[in-house]
């Protein structure tokens, strides 16, 4: 005698409440290994700004104190200055996050310059840009380079009022950011300026009365990676970007920024 089975099949609903269990879990698990992932780009890009600054350090120490800058007088810009002291620039100027080169100004996830760069119109004005990419921006504080003054926009250098050579960068303290992820070459942010519109392009326009908006970029969830004059560096919310000691006569301001993914 055969006998009868105690099995049942799955109803529709139960097999339903199956697959969307799994596809939950499987969206948790996706969005845990994203994040994990963009994780480990963040670590790489704080090594990278740390090596950055280790080299501009180095240049220091052998130029008198003078931290390297854009020099439009020899065509070159801090990229090309700490090469020197970097064996791998190429790949330690470009984050994980943002490693294609735009041809121009940056974005949150593109880096300035590149082979395109001279086809630019901004060539004519940045041509020290033209071998350079990076997705980091140096602090514009660091404005004297070897007996010359260099002017917040234009990047253009010119003597210094006592046409003497400077012996050091003045006023640059351990706690003062060096470099920063940005969408430009440097920039020399002022207390007064605003939250950029656009946390993608930032300051696009490099406006001189808005320069925080060269680093106020959502390239990591919503922060920046910043390295300091002492070597150290951190990941820091955008808004804290207002809160850092970028000179000696900057002040701290409270700001809010709205940041969305």
């Amino acid at each position: 005698m055969k006998s009868q089975s105690n099995i049942r099949a799955f109803s529709f609903t139960e097999a339903l409440v199956v697959v969307v269990s799994i596809m939950i879990l499987t969206g948790i698990t996706v969005a845990s290994f994203s994040r994990a992932k963009e994780y480990a780009r963040i670590t790489r890009c704080l090594s990278n700004l740390h090596r950055l600054s280790m080299a501009a350090l180095q240049y220091a120490q052998n130029n008198q104190g003078a931290y390297p800058c854009d020099d439009r007088a020899n065509q070159s810009c801090w990229y090309s200055e700490v090469a020197a002291y970097n064996s791998d620039i190429a790949a330690n100027s470009l984050c994980p996050d943002a490693k294609e080169p735009s041809g121009g100004v940056g974005t949150a996830f593109k880096a300035w310059g590149g082979p395109k760069f001279g086809a630019s119109k901004l060539s004519v004005k940045f041509p020290w840009v033209m071998s350079a990419a990076s997705s980091y921006g140096l602090n514009g504080d660091m404005i004297q380079h070897n007996g010359w003054d260099q002017k917040l926009m234009g990047r253009e250098h010119v003597p210094a009022a006592n046409g003497a050579v400077t012996s050091s960068t003045p006023d640059v303290t351990p706690s003062e950011p060096l470099f920063v992820d940005a969408i430009w070459v440097d920039g020399a942010p002022q207390r007064s300026d605003a939250v950029p519109q656009s946390l993608r392009f930032g300051d696009a326009n490099l406006s001189k009365d808005d320069q925080m908006g060269i680093f106020c970029i959502n390239r990591h969830f919503g922060r920046v990676n910043v390295s300091f004059a002492d070597g150290s560096g951190f990941t820091i919310p955008l808004a804290q970007l207002w809160q850092l000691k970028w000179n000696a006569d900057y002040h701290p301001r409270n700001v809010v920024v709205p940041v969305t993914w």
